[in-house]
Order: C-alpha cells, then structure tokens, then sequence
C-alpha cells in the first residue's frame, strides 16, 4: 500500500511540476509580444529602404513562440498530436528563417512529409498511459507484447488488429468501436474502426494498478 501511495505522489508531483513549467513558458510568450510590438513599429517607421530583415526576424519570433504555445499544450495533453504541432511548427520556422539554399528547403519538406507519414501509420493518442495505451492495428504482436507489458501468443496471428478479428470470428463476436474484449487476461477496446477494418486499439490501464 505504502509503494502504491508513494506512486501517486510521484505522478502528482511529476504533473504539477509540468503545470508549473508550462505556465513559466505562457509568462515567456506573453512577454514576448512586447518584442513583436517592437517589430511592427520598426517596420512601419524605419527609415531603411527595405524591411526585409525586420520583417524575417518578426516572422521568426512570432514562429518561435507558436511553438512555445504548442509546447504548453504538449505539456498539458501529452498527446503525440502536440508533439505533432511542435515539430511542424519547428521545422516550418527553421524552413521560412534559417534555410540558407534549396538544400535546406528540400530537407525541411521531407521532414514535414515524414512527420505527416508518422502521424498516418504509427499515431497513437496517448503517450502518457493515462487513458491507457492505444496502439495501430497494424502493430506486431511481439511489439505489444513489449510494449503493454503481456504476453499475447505470437504464432495466433501476426499483428493485433489481426489476433482480435481472429479471436471475434473465433466466438462469433461483433467487433465495432468502444468494444471491450478480454484475451488472455490483457483487456483490449477497438478505439477506431473504419467499416469492419479495425485502425486502433486501446489496452486499458490504470494509474495506480499494483505492480
């Protein structure tokens, strides 16, 4: 009891000290619009020929602080969705301001396709554990095995969405979303489906679960 207690004030220092954090990072954005108030003026009122650079460091810090903005969320939700946000938001900052030839620009493009590619095949909606864990269909079975701390048979099929349409068909069982199976002692819900294709699937998991 004694260990189940001292987990719970970890998690609920660990969470404070994210909120603490987050709002030391909202104080630093808004001070922050100060320096964009500075850029404008200086772009309206400069008696240089062109504005060029005051207006690529304007865009730049304004970027710079959508991520911290992202940031925060990322903080808040711990959802790969905010993370998401803030590598987008990062490498358009570094593509729009510091890219210093096509090479650069080219490299930040594959980036983005790449985190974009990420989000399609291997997104999951929590990172925490939290809400328990959600994993793609398409995961292995070892991998969730590895992952979820259970020990799924391996040679029962090749991939989770795979062992539960098995084990549904199996028992004559309707799979549709929110759905909750017990198999082998693991608790699996079908988080998403598209039609009778089966896209995500959450493992329940509670906080202070003992160990």
């Amino acid at each position: 009891m004694h260990k189940k207690s001292l987990k719970k004030s970890l998690v609920n220092l660990t969470l404070f000290l994210e909120t603490f954090t987050a709002l030391f990072i909202i104080a630093a954005v808004i001070i922050s619009f100060t320096d964009l108030a500075k850029y404008v003026y200086q772009i309206l009122f400069s008696n240089q020929t062109s504005s060029y650079d005051l207006l690529t460091n304007f865009l730049g810090h304004a970027l710079l602080m959508a991520v911290g903005v992202e940031l925060v969320v990322m903080l808040i939700n711990h959802t790969p969705g905010s993370i998401i946000e803030v590598l987008l938001f990062a490498i358009a900052r570094k593509i729009l301001i510091g890219s210093k030839g096509m090479t650069d620009f080219i490299l930040g493009i594959l980036a983005i396709a790449g985190v974009f590619a990420i989000r399609k095949y291997l997104f999951v909606e929590d990172i925490s554990g939290r809400r328990g864990i959600v994993l793609s269909a398409i995961t292995p079975i070892k991998e969730v095995n590895r992952l979820v701390g259970i020990n799924l048979p391996e040679d029962y099929a090749n991939t989770i969405g795979g062992l539960l349409s098995r084990y549904a068909k199996e028992h004559n069982l309707e799979l549709r979303e929110g759905v909750k199976l017990t198999i082998y002692n693991a608790e699996v819900e079908i988080a998403k489906m598209t039609g009778s294709l089966i896209e995500k699937v959450r493992f329940n998991r509670e906080l202070d679960e003992e160990e």
